[in-house]
């Protein structure tokens, strides 16, 4: 049997979490096979639409925390059976990973727009991730301002 006071201050957690309606973890090391959970967040990964826009840097360090914890699991039928320091070492992993999941998820969300083209009654739909959109937006506004930099200072004589 899992440590029960453990296993009852993750489930108060989670519950909190969703009560301010942020997304469920995606992986809780105290319940259920770890092993599954995982397999399922790789999938998640190599299929290239919940976690399309997950960064190298962030899916590096999701696979090294998973497999950080499947080290610590290893052997071991119960979290009870870890030491104190392993547990939070377990649970803080979990977190990095819940973390960076739930930030990719959200910036691989697709959000489309219908709009007109100009001179036709035709609309186009455009779809794009979220991290895109938000990337498209920064550029437009760097390349408006180095344009307005560019007017003012007027033409360079050479």
């Amino acid at each position: 049997m899992k440590v029960r006071h453990i296993a009852w201050l993750a489930l108060v957690l989670a519950a909190g979490v969703h009560a301010k309606g942020e997304p469920e973890p995606k992986l809780t090391a105290l319940e259920g096979s770890f092993a599954e959970q995982k397999q399922a967040i790789e999938n998640d990964i190599r299929g290239g639409v919940v976690y399309r826009e997950i960064e190298g840097k962030d899916l590096m360090t999701v696979r090294t925390s998973l497999e950080h914890m499947s080290t610590l699991l290893s052997g071991v039928e119960e979290v009870q059976q870890l030491s104190e320091d392993d547990k939070v070492d377990l649970l803080n992993h979990q977190e990095l990973v819940n973390a960076i999941l739930t930030m990719a998820e959200k910036d691989s969300r697709m959000v489309c727009k219908r709009r007109g083209s100009t001179g036709s009654h035709f609309k186009t739909t455009t779809c794009e991730t979220v991290r895109a959109r938000r990337k498209r937006q920064s550029d437009d506004r760097q390349r408006i301002q180095s344009l307005l930099r560019n007017a003012a200072t007027g033409p360079q004589d050479g």
